[in-house]
């Protein structure tokens, strides 16, 4: 029984060697560690509203229902997929008097055409609804660009150490291993509504259609470190 436990551990050990010799050559190797950095600006294309409806926003015993169904065919009317866009993230109620309670929806839409922002407020307030926010903005290619800028950073990286090494008489190796230090786009929180967009332009004869967009470019950063082989 002994000898057997003696062969099974001499076979292990031989089992072993390479791995650790392999694990003793990488970290003993020559190497020239690096950081590759990217960054990308975009222009969001999507913009996220709270839209916040109440009794008072309409007439008759139907209150706020009324209100909703004018909402909802106001969004539908201007190509607006309400299944799809349009969630309930609170509904509440208030007391503003005795026996008087004023009930409230609030909503997010989610608008993926920019362009019919204005076209969406200048409705919504004729429909007797002006409460009407930006919550956020984002980018629907986002992933793409991510991944693009990590492949930026990753030839920013190589260009860097092969600049290094070339000045130190050597040449560069492979890859040896990777670090990736993933970071989000952060989007864009910017209030935009109506009745600021025509105060600030009080003494301009200006109409809402007119009023360009404004939305802060979203950058996408990425940072990689590699750590490359230095060769003769």
């Amino acid at each position: 029984m002994k000898k057997l436990f003696f062969a099974l551990f001499i076979l292990a050990a031989a089992i072993s060697l390479p791995a650790q010799a392999q694990e003793k050559n990488f970290i003993d190797q020559n190497y020239v560690e690096v950081t590759g950095s990217s960054i990308i600006k975009a222009t969001p294309d999507i913009v996220y509203l709270n839209i916040t409806i109440n009794e008072k926003q309409g007439t008759g015993k139907q209150g706020l229902e009324k209100a909703e169904k004018e909402m909802v065919s106001t969004l539908k009317s201007l190509g607006i997929d309400i299944e799809k866009d349009l969630t309930v993230s609170d509904f509440s109620s208030s007391f503003l008097k005795r026996n008087n309670i004023t009930l409230s929806k609030d909503y997010i839409l989610t608008l993926r055409d920019i362009s019919k922002l204005n076209d969406i407020y200048t409705k919504l307030e004729a429909s007797g609804i002006a409460n009407v926010n930006v919550r956020s903005t984002d980018l629907s290619n986002r992933t793409e660009l991510r991944l693009q800028a990590k492949k930026e950073a990753v030839i920013a990286a190589k260009e860097k150490a092969a600049v290094l090494v070339e000045a130190a008489g050597r040449n560069l190796g492979k890859a040896l291993y990777i670090i990736d230090y993933d970071r989000d786009a952060t989007p864009v929180l910017r209030t935009y509504n109506k009745a600021m967009a025509l105060g600030s332009m009080a003494n301009e004869s200006v109409a809402m259609d007119e009023i360009a967009l404004d939305f802060n470019e979203m950058e996408i950063t990425a940072n990689i470190t590699i750590r490359f082989a230095i060769i003769d």
